[in-house]
């Protein structure tokens, strides 16, 4: 049977091997079962689902994170962020922290945000199709110690980056502060979109 995986969204793809000029073979999963079907995971690769649903056989990554550091990041960001609106995602040796986009809609020719500044409204005004990335951790060990660093995604600004925000050994606080800072940018951003006197100005 050919190896199957089904993504968060309900889609199922299916893995098949594609030949090269080389000689060689590349993995490929699609919606629809194709030539040269995979029966077996082949060894020292693994499924990694996209947090947008895309999915791709990788090598297997050497663990970056502990479950118990991933069960302690997720703990932080239930407190700033509902459960279903963001996405861990390890990658790289870095986890990175994908956050679902904002739902809009389009009024009287103006791009108009559909969110309260409730962050409970917030939560229940975003797209769960499409997650953006926002922040990513990364960590480097020395002796009995580990220093964390956190980046910020800069989606706007052309080229699109990564940038340093911050750095602590600790990883709670570290989270904490730059989760908080979201929520109130957040909170801010929407008040702003409600108020049509300030957009006007």
């Amino acid at each position: 049977m050919t190896v199957s995986y089904r993504n968060r969204k309900g889609e199922v793809y299916f893995l098949s091997r594609i030949p090269t000029k080389r000689g060689r073979f590349r993995y490929h999963f699609a919606k629809q079962e194709k030539p040269n079907p995979v029966l077996k995971i082949p060894a020292g690769y693994e499924i990694y689902e996209h947090p947008n649903g895309q999915v791709f056989l990788r090598k297997k990554e050497a663990e970056s994170f502990t479950r118990e550091q991933i069960i302690k990041i997720r703990g932080i960001c239930d407190r700033f962020l509902d459960p279903s609106n963001y996405i861990l995602n390890i990658q790289n040796q870095k986890l990175e922290i994908y956050i679902a986009q904002l739902a809009t809609q389009q009024q009287e020719g103006t791009l108009t945000i559909e969110i309260q500044p409730d962050q409970a409204e917030i939560d229940s005004f975003v797209s769960k199709d499409v997650f953006d990335p926002v922040f990513r951790l990364s960590q480097t060990r020395s002796k009995n110690r580990t220093h964390y660093t956190i980046e910020k995604y800069y989606e706007d600004e052309l080229p699109k980056h990564w940038l340093v925000v911050d750095n602590s050994a600790n990883l709670a606080s570290l989270l904490r502060k730059q989760l908080q800072k979201y929520r109130r940018y957040m909170q801010s951003y929407s008040k702003f979109q409600m108020d049509p006197d300030k957009r006007e100005n």
